[in-house]
């Protein structure tokens, strides 16, 4: 299992700027769903989940992959 956070963050096209973040938890991660309100990250949901598998996808050239981002802690 993996011992490190890993943390995916948007900004839909509307809205305010989004995130999933995946928590190490006993031997699952817990992922939760957070949104920015301008000062502070909220969390509008969690589930524990059972494993992460992260694929990139084939892109144009238009459009580069994006470059995951592991993170050890959430500051």
């Amino acid at each position: 299992m993996r011992s490190e956070s890993t943390t995916i963050t948007w900004q839909p096209t509307r809205g305010a700027q989004r995130r999933l973040r995946f928590e190490p938890y006993d031997d699952q991660l817990h992922r939760i769903e957070e949104v920015w309100t301008g000062c502070a990250w909220r969390q509008t949901g969690v589930e524990t989940v059972t494993g992460l598998d992260i694929t990139p996808t084939a892109t144009d050239q238009t459009h580069p992959p994006a470059t995951p981002t592991q993170h050890s802690s959430d500051p």
